[in-house]
């Protein structure tokens, strides 16, 4: 993972949600931009959570991230189509 790459998915419009994977295992969503702060040395970001919650995440730590198709999950139901 590089800064420049998530600095890319941060500012894509259209915005698409995206999962940061850490080293730890972790894996943390960011659902829309203004949930992500970058810092202007690229070292650390801010993800805000609901209500006031927020993480303070050392890039160093971001393994890799997954960018979705832009929809969510549907349910599934044992194969078929709903």
């Amino acid at each position: 993972m590089t800064v420049d790459g998530l600095k890319q998915l941060h500012d894509a419009r259209p915005f698409r949600p995206f999962v940061l994977r850490m080293t730890s295992g972790r894996t943390l969503r960011v659902k829309h931009p203004e949930m992500l702060a970058r810092s202007l040395t690229g070292r650390t970001a801010i993800l805000y959570g609901e209500g006031d919650s927020f993480e303070m995440i050392d890039l160093l730590h971001v393994m890799s991230i997954s960018v979705g198709n832009g929809k969510e999950a549907g349910r599934r139901t044992n194969g078929r189509k709903p």
